[in-house]
């Protein structure tokens, strides 16, 4: 019996966190414009009055707001950096930004914050540091990735285009997936909130598939356990 008891906390633990993983899923924002630092990582030269560092990326969601990449300190650092996004081809759009180096090294990653960029899907666009003139930044680089890694883009050193990619991360005020399932269609599609119902009752099934295979391994337990003479 407690044997059983324990299977079935065990199943209710499980069917609780699928629950939390789901409506964690359904309720973060989505963009898949990013590159995770990989294997080959390296650090990017130093960000000089000479040399500015940046990304191309094609962004994929409307309402870009945050461009996230991470940066290291290569020696003392000191000054401020321009940051800049702009998009390729017309129209024309450009956010632009000053940090202190300090705060660019302050932790694992900085988000450059901008006021969103409603049509931002399947543009290109690109991302820049540069040393400010009037207070070089210095002592900073920035972290990236050796290979192709990102679909018509890549690590920028200048104005060249290499054989590599930042880590970086895009950040939008986009919808999030539950908005999405809820959002009324296109009228000559099927609604989009039977997507969710069809999750909900599985979630619930799921439930019963996780006691009747608990329940299964604990009476394989038991019937394969000695028994007293």
């Amino acid at each position: 019996m407690v044997a059983r008891t324990r299977g079935f906390l065990a199943s209710d633990a499980a069917w609780l966190l699928t629950g939390v993983t789901l409506c964690a899923v359904l309720l973060t924002p989505y963009s898949s414009a990013h590159d995770r630092l990989g294997l080959r990582r390296f650090s990017t030269p130093e960000v000089t009055p000479k040399v500015q560092v940046g990304q191309r990326f094609r962004m994929d969601a409307n309402g870009l707001n945050g461009f996230e990449f991470r940066a290291r300190a290569v020696a003392p650092v000191g000054g401020s950096f321009q940051l800049t996004l702009r998009a390729l081809g017309a129209p024309s759009v450009e956010r632009r930004g000053l940090v202190r180096a300090e705060e660019l090294v302050r932790s694992s990653s900085y988000v450059f914050r901008f006021a969103p960029l409603d049509n931002s899907a399947d543009r290109l666009f690109e991302f820049r540091v540069a040393s400010l003139p009037t207070d070089p930044g210095r002592g900073v680089a920035l972290l990236a990735t050796r290979g192709d890694r990102v679909a018509d883009g890549g690590a920028l050193f200048n104005d060249a285009l290499r054989w590599a990619s930042l880590a970086f991360e895009t950040h939008t005020t986009a919808e999030t997936p539950l908005w999405a399932l809820l959002h009324p269609p296109d009228p000559d599609r099927p609604p989009r909130w039977l997507a969710l119902v069809s999750l909900l009752i599985g979630w619930i099934l799921l439930r019963f598939v996780l006691r009747a295979a608990s329940a299964a391994v604990d009476h394989a337990r038991v019937a394969s356990s000695p028994r007293d003479p």
